[in-house]
């Protein structure tokens, strides 16, 4: 398989373990507060048991068995605990674990890397079922199964042993299914633990909500005429008191689960290059519409493409959308490419259907099916 993946959340990074995390990592886990409420962890938990379990989280990667990722602080990258899927194929099926440092409690981490561990097993390992266990009496585990949506299917009596002693296992799970409810409950919660679904991460770009933070990016990509023309609403000349409507509108538009729209920033430098999102979410019909723009400095480089893929698969998995739609004027054919290249497929043509700048343009309709979605295979 290819190298273990990095999940970011507006305050984590879930990552590969590296040599250099290890002494912090020993001195987390060996506390008897980690050692009470986990099954595996030893006590006492020494530097070798740190390097084992480093072995453990490459191998059983390229194994396919299992994805165990270091949590790490976003602003330091310092080591704060551990979180993983054992994975259970063919059944497609895997089993949530996690420990976070006793100095960490308390601050809804947990909950944070959870949900995007949840995000990445039903959008990318392409999970049907997750689960989650917990030894009877931690109450803190099951509150965070319970706020990333996870339902209470049962207690396996006795089912564990511990220290000599047989402990009942509690069960929680959440299907693919159901998992744009706990979508939904991250958008409601103050404290971010959006993780999930609203950090989204390419091989070259970040996609996040836009805020206010972006207003002098928003103002210098869309106050171009080459970037209005194309777009069916914005105007030219385009000014900060613009920027700072549509900005509003996109907050509030994701307030009210009608759509979202991403700031599409270049991973190396932190520049943001474009926007791009859904909106119109229409639920009782499962479907969306497509936008996007970017700064012509960036044209032409595959950034459009390789963001859309991310926001579609967002929508598909996270939000529960079953078909997206988007147009694009008839003379701007790059636009069309770039839909096509996703996989959208052509639907009809509105002839004149939209003045801008002065002229009658038509307006090209494209559709794409989650049931026909082929992620970058397309």
């Amino acid at each position: 398989m290819s190298d273990l993946p990095t999940i970011l959340t507006p305050r984590l990074r879930l990552r590969a373990l590296r040599e250099s995390d290890l002494p912090r990592l020993a001195e987390l886990a060996d506390t008897p507060e980690i050692y009470r409420c986990t099954l595996r962890i030893p006590s006492p938990y020494r530097l070798e048991h740190a390097e084992q379990f480093m072995r453990i989280q490459q191998s059983a990667w390229a194994k396919g068995e299992a994805m165990i990722l270091a949590i790490a602080l976003r602003d330091s990258d310092e080591v704060v605990g551990a979180i993983g899927l054992e994975i259970h194929r063919p059944m497609d099926r895997a089993e949530l674990g996690f420990w976070l440092g006793v100095p960490y409690w308390n601050r809804g981490f947990t909950t944070e890397a959870a949900g995007a561990m949840l995000g990445y097993g039903f959008g990318h390992l392409h999970l049907n079922r997750i689960f989650a266990g917990h030894l009877a009496g931690n109450d803190a585990s099951a509150r965070v199964q319970q706020k990333i949506g996870m339902k209470h299917e049962g207690v396996l009596r006795g089912a564990l042993k511990k220290d000599g002693v047989y402990r009942d296992n509690v069960i929680y799970a959440v299907l693919r299914e159901e998992f744009h409810t706990a979508v939904e409950w991250s958008l409601d919660e103050s404290g971010g633990s959006a993780a999930a679904a609203l950090t989204l991460e390419t091989a070259r770009l970040i996609l996040r909500p836009t805020n206010d933070s972006d207003l002098d990016d928003f103002v210098r990509v869309a106050g171009q005429l080459s970037v209005a023309r194309n777009t069916g609403t914005f105007g030219h000349p385009f000014t900060r008191e613009d920027a700072r409507a549509r900005l509003s509108r996109h907050q509030q538009s994701l307030a009210d689960r009608t759509g979202v729209c991403f700031a599409v920033l270049l991973k190396e430098s932190g520049l943001g290059i474009g926007t791009t999102g859904f909106f119109g979410y229409n639920r009782e019909h499962g479907h969306a519409e497509v936008g996007y723009m970017f700064d012509p400095d960036h044209w032409g480089r595959g950034y459009a493409t390789e963001a859309l893929h991310a926001v579609v698969r967002h929508a598909f998995v996270d939000w529960d959308i079953r078909r997206l739609t988007a147009g694009y004027f008839a003379d701007n054919p790059a636009s069309g490419r770039v839909l096509a290249k996703v996989g959208f497929k052509h639907e009809g043509l509105r002839r004149q259907h939209l003045q801008r700048f002065g002229e009658y343009r038509d307006d090209v309709l494209m559709g794409l099916l989650r049931d026909e979605y082929q992620g970058d295979r397309a």
